[in-house]
């Protein structure tokens, strides 16, 4: 070994953010070792590389380089023979699957390193005489990787079996939404919830998603608000506000995976009674209809292609404003170009001509309730009998002395797996059924706009779109031409 001080870099990483805070051995306490080894050795420390939420699924080097500086500054500093020893505290470290840590490895011990006969990674759990690293030590090191990635696949499974059963148990599956806190037991295992303070600001972001108000607009209302900032201190944005209005949680249903609840849990208030929920449910579905750009006129989300069933783009010249299909050539659709004014002018003349009852019957009568989700809710119904009865013969097979135990817990297992999931789809596809409207609420909701077509259509594009929506008014376009009518 040269007389040359040692030049050391520390690897210090946890799993994710929150760790990084507070993890018995966070990035602090890591960094402390390292240095302290060096100090051992009488090296110098040149580089500390930080890593403060490592992903599970990353195993090759390059998308670990993209996502996390701390492996391009490595690749660097290894090729240019600026580092003779790497310290980190496990092989897990160095890469949560053990083919990212043992190419983490590997860069090292092919860099130059004049130091040291070639550069080494040293250890914390399991040290070795810096410049004597044996093949014997690389063996226990890919051991420790594959160990390692056992123990995090073993993590993942338990953590898996908990939260479905915490779903089964009708418990919210991880942190709870805002607006709830949880309640313990004696033991310090979560019961449930209660309201909190901050419930008024999933109450005023849910009247404001019914209003018809963006995102965007209930984001700023929030930051306007009385109400607390979003757990992470900054202002509210559009895409937490868009979670909270998509989390069933509100109504008192928790999922994990295919694990949950068809009725609302006792073990927490819902925030949203079943007729809100409708209403919920029913505004998801004209939002999911909206187009993504942001150029939206008073046809967003109402115009749509027939062939593709996507939303129709505005797009404008000097002379008019025309509405194409989104997908154009791509994915075999087509342009589809029809303008935007005259489409409007049919949509005023649909609306007025259901000042008539008789149209108004005539046109409420040809709607009926979706085909698709009553044949997919007779399946599941099916299923779910199906999967019932093979319970009840797997049970009884059992009790006769025909199965063994074993086999019986893990076929057990499965069919009430397979039936959560029929269980659960089946709540879905009913919340869609409950969602459409009846014919009465359709027929208010019609009389309303038909009143003062001319105003409706002067308002401001958005308000128009959302007025069309919510009346089930669909511009369905086909090869430059187009169609006005109601759907469900």
């Amino acid at each position: 070994m040269s007389h040359r001080p040692l030049r050391v870099a520390v690897w210090a990483a946890v799993s994710s953010k929150r760790q990084a805070e507070d993890e018995k051995m966070s990035l602090p306490e890591q960094e402390r070792l390292g240095r302290e080894c060096a100090a051992r050795l009488d090296a110098e420390v040149v580089r500390v590389y930080r890593i403060p939420g490592h992903t599970r699924d990353i195993v090759f080097w390059a998308d670990a380089e993209r996502d996390m500086e701390a492996y391009r500054q490595l690749r660097e500093d290894a090729a240019a023979g600026a580092i003779d020893l790497l310290w980190a505290y496990d092989v897990d470290r160095l890469g949560r699957d053990p083919a990212l840590a043992q190419q983490v490895i590997s860069l090292v011990e092919k860099s130059p390193a004049p130091t040291l006969a070639r550069a080494e990674v040293y250890l914390e759990t399991s040290p070795h005489q810096v410049g004597q690293k044996t093949v014997g030590h690389r063996y226990v090191s890919a051991i420790q990787g594959v160990r390692a990635g056992e123990e995090i696949e073993k993590l993942r499974y338990r953590h898996d079996l908990g939260m479905r059963g915490r779903a089964r148990r009708g418990i919210h599956a991880g942190h709870w939404p805002t607006g709830y806190s949880p309640l313990f037991d004696e033991r310090g295992k979560c019961v449930g919830a209660e309201f909190d303070g901050q419930v008024g600001i999933p109450r005023l972001a849910t009247a404001l998603f019914l209003r018809g108000e963006s995102y965007r607009q209930i984001a700023r209302a929030l930051d306007a608000s009385p109400f607390d900032p979003p757990r992470s201190g900054g202002p509210w944005i559009w895409q937490t506000v868009r979670a909270m209005m998509n989390n069933d949680t509100y109504a008192g249903l928790v999922t994990w995976g295919d694990e949950g609840n068809e009725d609302p849990s006792a073990r927490f208030p819902a925030l949203w009674d079943a007729e809100t929920y409708r209403a919920v449910v029913r505004e998801r579905r004209r939002r999911r209809e909206a187009l993504p750009n942001r150029r939206g006129g008073p046809l967003r989300g109402v115009a749509i292609c027939r062939r593709c069933g996507k939303g129709l783009c505005r797009n404008k010249n000097q002379y008019h404003v025309y509405l194409s299909c989104r997908t154009g050539g791509r994915r075999g659709c087509h342009r589809n170009y029809i303008r935007e004014d005259k489409a409007l002018e049919a949509v005023a003349e649909f609306l007025e001509s259901l000042l008539t009852d008789e149209v108004m019957d005539a046109a409420l009568g040809e709607l009926a309730p979706d085909a698709a989700l009553g044949a997919e809710m007779d399946a599941l119904d099916a299923r779910a009998a199906d999967l019932e009865g093979r319970g009840r013969r797997l049970a009884e097979a059992y009790a006769a002395g025909a199965m063994d135990l074993e086999v019986y817990g893990a076929t057990d297992d499965d069919v009430k797996r397979q039936l959560a999931a029929a269980q659960l789809r089946r709540r879905q596809v009913q919340a869609e059924l409950d969602a459409i409207p009846d014919l009465q609420d359709r027929r208010a909701i019609l009389q309303e706009l038909v009143g003062d077509v001319a105003a409706l259509l002067a308002g401001p594009p958005g308000h128009v779109a959302a007025q069309l929506r919510h009346a089930g008014i669909r511009v369905v376009a086909e090869a430059g031409q187009f169609v006005v009518g109601l759907v469900e």
